[in-house]
């Protein structure tokens, strides 16, 4: 059987990414309708273990798991390492007594509960005294129920997550309150200001992909443009040499780059590195979902027949965060990069193939499974192998931002 898993990132209030929630889908014949929980909840518990080291969906980050009564009264929490699992209960999940001995079990074994969908009332009193964390919805709860809960519960050391942030303003309002820790689209979702300026330093990698995009572009022109940003060649240099490539000799000029890679794969990289450079200021996550959503296109494309127009897929996954990480409308943003036509109005939302791609992978993303069912049929699409190339796309995005985050060494050969 085929398990589909997508994750979620939920933040601290810095930003950083504290832990995904997993979402589970069973397989090719049947989508998830809440009808079977506890399948859906144990399936995608045991197939976690499966993931090598449990760390390349999460990246070592703390995996938020949805557990019913059923798979917490079996225990199915101890087929994980408590470091990694949090016990999400569902709100569904009635604070019975074998459910309260089940949690003081996992609790004194070091695991961490969580309460999803917390409804204040007086009969979860008794799984308040056992959570780590609650989990509040913030488009089902108003303000004052939202600012209740957290004073009640933050004075006793519980973590209070809010749910379904969608923007920066209820981000703000939950931090504010106490909250701290926060989950939903706000960080991807641009803050657009009136007269916004990009500040020199990432106007300069914009221009450096408009540049490294031009059609009639010569090797020569390339390899200059490359060899003008010191740091930009190093870090290009340092993925090349990464095990990802697997190259037999080690690569140790622009020169030698550009000749390996070929036009199109340098020009993937080149931007892909200064898309790093750019999000500097934002949050890391952004820079991993453009990547893993690029990763995810190319893939998708090579699988229906499309590998001609894989780097293009790819770079579309690239440019699909730029309004956020910038604060500005991804339309003005694409047309002063003179991106490619097919390019911008797949990411503008076009009803073609490029745009079905990138609609089936943001589906995926979301874990709305009807939906990417959907576009997957439309473009002939094996479902099932779309959790390999998802898996694919977050090893590549991990691998990535392993060899970003080691230091700089001598400046690389002319």
């Amino acid at each position: 059987m085929d398990t589909f898993i997508a994750r979620q990132p939920i933040f601290d209030n810095q930003i950083r990414v504290y832990g995904y929630e997993l979402l589970f889908r069973r397989g090719i014949e049947n989508f998830y309708d809440g009808r079977d929980s506890d399948e859906a909840s144990l399936k995608v518990i045991v197939d976690s273990c499966l993931f090598p080291g449990a760390g390349n969906v999460t990246e070592g980050k703390r995996a938020f798991l949805n557990f019913t009564r059923t798979t917490l009264l079996k225990d199915c929490a101890f087929l994980l390492p408590k470091e990694f699992a949090v016990i999400e209960l569902l709100e569904t999940v009635k604070p019975d007594p074998d459910v309260i001995e089940a949690c003081q079990k996992a609790k004194a074994a070091g695991y961490t509960i969580a309460l999803d969908d917390f409804a204040d009332q007086i009969e979860n009193e008794a799984l308040t005294e056992l959570a780590d964390i609650i989990k509040v919805d913030f488009l089902a709860t108003s303000k004052q129920q939202q600012q209740k809960l957290a004073k009640r519960f933050g004075p006793r050391g519980i973590s209070l997550c809010a749910e379904k942030v969608e923007t920066w303003g209820v981000y703000n309002d939950a931090l504010a309150m106490g909250y701290s820790l926060f989950q939903g689209y706000f960080f991807g979702r641009p803050v657009i200001l009136t007269g916004h300026n990009i500040p020199a330093n990432k106007l300069n990698y914009l221009y450096l992909i408009r540049e490294i995009h031009r059609p009639d572009l010569r090797f020569s022109e390339i390899e200059e443009l490359i060899r003008y940003d010191l740091s930009l060649a190093y870090k290009l240099l340092r993925y090349l040499n990464s095990a990802a490539f697997g190259f037999r000799r080690e690569i140790g000029s622009v020169r030698q780059a550009v000749a390996q890679l070929g036009e199109q794969g340098i020009r993937k990289w080149v931007t892909l590195i200064a898309l790093v450079q750019i999000a500097n200021d934002c949050p890391s996550e952004l820079v991993r979902r453009a990547i893993v959503r690029a990763a995810f296109c190319e893939s998708v494309a090579k699988a229906i027949g499309l590998g001609a127009k894989a780097e293009d897929l790819y770079l579309l996954g690239i440019f699909s965060c730029l309004d956020a990480i910038l604060g500005r409308n991804l339309s003005e943003i694409l047309e002063e990069l003179s991106v490619a036509g097919d390019i911008q109005a797949a990411l503008l939302g076009d009803d073609s193939t490029l745009g079905n791609i990138y609609q089936c992978v943001l589906e995926y993303e979301a874990g709305n499974w009807d939906k990417t069912c959907e576009f997957a049929s439309k473009l002939k699409l094996e479902e099932t192998k779309l959790p390999a190339f998802y898996r694919s796309a977050l090893i590549q995005a991990a691998e990535i931002f392993k060899i970003g985050s080691a230091r700089q060494a001598e400046p690389v050969k002319k």
